[in-house]
């Protein structure tokens, strides 16, 4: 053994447990980040789940040439555009507006009540909030409903079309 491999391996070895500690994120790079690479090739091939990725003929760029080729495709790229740059468009000044408004009001219950309300669903399941909102908005046992009723209202059915 070499001179230079014996003071390599001392110096691993003085910091094994630092290694140590790096394993799990390499294995997690290897596992999660670099084999899937592996897959890319599908896409280049007439794949086969019984033959495998290796094992399945070549066809190189006739499925992207199909792809491009459907008009469907360049609709639903230009949908996509559309609709993300519209999103942009109202949703951006939509939030500063409100940010602002927000911060001028003078009751600071109503403000932290307000800004859970609007925060909720950037934390939350979407799932979850569906069944807040619809546990608020209940006809029978909902918290809005059962507010207006013991001020005397007549219940109000938000989530049907009667």
């Amino acid at each position: 053994m070499g001179k230079n491999v014996k003071k390599t391996l001392v110096k691993v070895w003085n910091y094994k447990w630092i290694y140590l500690m790096l394993l799990p994120v390499v294995v997690y790079f290897l596992v999660f980040r670099y084999a899937p690479m592996y897959g890319i090739t599908i896409a280049f091939k007439d794949y086969n789940i019984f033959k495998g990725i290796f094992d399945s003929p070549w066809i190189g760029f006739k499925v992207f040439e199909k792809v491009f080729a459907n008009k469907n495709f360049w609709l639903a790229i230009k949908n996509t555009f559309v609709l993300n740059l519209t999103s942009l468009a109202v949703s951006f000044p939509l939030t500063i507006i409100v940010s602002l408004m927000l911060n001028e009001l003078g009751s600071a219950k109503f403000k932290k009540v307000t800004q859970s309300i609007l925060y909720l669903p950037h934390f939350v399941s979407w799932v979850v909030v569906a069944g807040i909102a619809t546990n608020m908005f209940a006809l029978q046992n909902g918290t809005i409903n059962m507010l207006l009723q013991r001020l005397g209202f007549d219940a109000i059915p938000f989530l049907s079309e009667k």
